[in-house]
């Protein structure tokens, strides 16, 4: 296509060239053996991250000194007004980049900062991004730095006098599960005192600027229990963006999900409930990972529910990479493979009427209660250095009585009824 076309929008006119040369190097290696498709990833933003690079350069003989090169590439397009919510049409002379800035985990990338500005029905409108000396935009996959125009906005809202205007956690998406980012953010609080982010429990303080804030961290929410604590005026408000109750974290990568579920017999006379624990997505260089599932069979009667033959059915189990599933042909749905890091995995299902809570008890002193319980299964990951065979449960009755279970109880494994 003749390049004047793209003359108003220079970024069609990379992306244009960048698809021509893609399909050169297709054509180039038509004929060639075909290569699987990856796993979908999660949906990447149109602007996603990509580190920039770092050159370093002697100084004389006896030091060293790191320029930060950015390469840049034409400013992303803005939405035409038509096609914004008039709760997000910004007030052109209103926005602002704050003085705020968080530096991303890794040495040599720009920092993040967050802008600001009031709709034209009054609302706090805030945006993310990152800051290139007095130039306000975002480091996209392809390692290039490109503004960010005024129309462009993250999420609107109004004070309220007892919360932030808006808050969010934006997930920036990478090729490499290491370059993975969230930016946590929020504006418009009058008498914001403090905030605060809490990564797997730990608290990180947050700078304050004119009631707004921003905040980065490597991962993915539910990877890491991201939640938002903030102080405004006399009350705590807390904001959960990777803490879902069917969530389980794991010591050091992507979290696991809890899943449970039934099937009837024909004649409707029997029910089997199993529950399990899936990974919510990959890291690189591995797939998603599941355990074996942990069932138990029961009449049903009257359409009832059935109840469970005990009060607690779980395994425990230390799962190296690349095992194989060791149960007998026809106990379990599918041949099973754990592609995950190694890991100590306890899982099952709990007869709710009858059990107030669960404790973990493993070798070096390690205790923890579960808290995780979803629809009566849960779930506890723990590092493979914690041998399964060891690890005791603790069940804590209704009644107050107490039941130590010292070996996994799994009636069934099968989830035919």
């Amino acid at each position: 296509m003749p390049d004047a076309l793209f003359d108003d929008l220079p970024i069609l006119g990379e992306l244009g060239a960048t698809l021509t040369a893609a399909m050169a190097r297709a054509e180039a290696t038509a004929g060639s053996s075909a290569t699987a498709a990856a796993p979908p990833r999660r949906w990447r933003r149109p602007y996603g991250w990509l580190g920039t690079f770092l050159v370093l350069g002697l100084v004389g003989t006896t030091a060293a000194a790191g320029t930060l090169t950015v390469l840049r590439g034409s400013p992303i397009p803005g939405p035409k007004a038509e096609d914004t919510q008039p709760s997000m049409v910004q007030r052109s002379d209103s926005q602002h980049v704050l003085g705020l800035r968080a530096n991303d985990p890794a040495a040599g990338h720009l920092p993040f900062a967050i802008r600001v500005g009031e709709s034209e029905q009054g609302d706090i409108c805030a945006t993310v991004g990152q800051v290139d000396g007095d130039d306000f935009g975002i480091v996209g996959e392809d390692g290039r730095f490109r503004q960010l125009p005024a129309g462009i906005v993250d999420s609107c809202g109004r004070a309220t006098g007892t919360d932030v205007a808006v808050a969010g956690a934006r997930v920036l998406d990478a090729k490499r599960y290491e370059d993975v980012r969230t930016v946590i953010y929020g504006a418009g609080a009058d008498d914001l005192k403090r905030a605060e982010i809490l990564v797997r429990g730990k608290a990180i303080p947050l700078k304050i600027e004119d009631g707004a804030f921003v905040g980065v961290v490597p991962n993915y929410p539910e990877d890491i229990g991201l939640q938002l604590r903030l102080r405004i005026g006399d009350r705590t408000v807390t904001h959960g963006f990777g803490t879902g109750r069917a969530l389980v974290l794991d010591p050091s990568g992507p979290a696991w999900q809890m899943s449970r579920g039934g099937s009837q017999s024909r004649d409707r006379k029997t029910q089997v409930n199993c529950a399990n624990l899936q990974q919510v997505h990959r890291a690189d260089g591995t797939r998603m990972s599941s355990t074996p599932p942990v069932c138990f069979r029961a009449p049903v009667e009257h359409h009832k529910l059935p109840q469970m033959p005990v009060p607690v059915t779980y395994n425990a189990r230390t799962f190296h990479t690349g095992d194989r599933s060791h149960d007998p042909p026809g106990r379990s749905p599918s041949v099973w493979r754990w592609q995950a890091p190694s890991r100590t995995v306890v899982w099952g299902q709990i007869d709710g009427k009858r059990v107030k809570q669960i404790d973990l008890v493993a070798p070096s002193s390690v205790r923890q209660r579960v808290r995780k319980i979803y629809g009566d299964s849960f779930g506890v990951v723990l590092p493979a250095s914690v041998n399964a065979k060891h690890i005791r449960l603790l069940v804590t009755m209704r009644d107050g009585s107490t039941r130590t279970y010292s070996r996994p109880v799994v009636p069934t494994s099968s989830m035919r009824p």
